[in-house]
């Protein structure tokens, strides 16, 4: 969605030119629930949520970052399986 110039003023939609409530207006929001909602799902749909190794999930947001996890999850360069094959060979 293309941002429009908003008018402090005015408790109009930057985008559609709808009303927006009050409410919504005085937290910050500047767009109407339709188009926030638009606005969130185009937002969203950069995430990508990743299981880690013996971790939690982690958010990536950033494509680069995704496509250095997964050059390293299925090979036995991984660093996480190096770190594996050292603490068994100690033992």
């Amino acid at each position: 969605m293309e941002t429009q110039t908003c008018d402090p003023a005015d408790r109009y939609c930057c985008w559609c030119g709808d009303d927006v409530p009050a409410a919504r207006w005085a937290i910050g929001y500047r767009a109407c629930l339709l188009c926030g909602e638009e606005i969130a799902r185009a937002e969203r749909s950069a995430w990508c949520v990743v299981p880690m190794l013996k971790s939690n999930y982690v958010m990536v947001t950033d494509p680069d970052l995704l496509k250095g996890l997964n050059k390293y999850a299925h090979t036995e360069s991984a660093p996480h399986r190096a770190l594996a094959t050292r603490k068994n060979a100690s033992r």
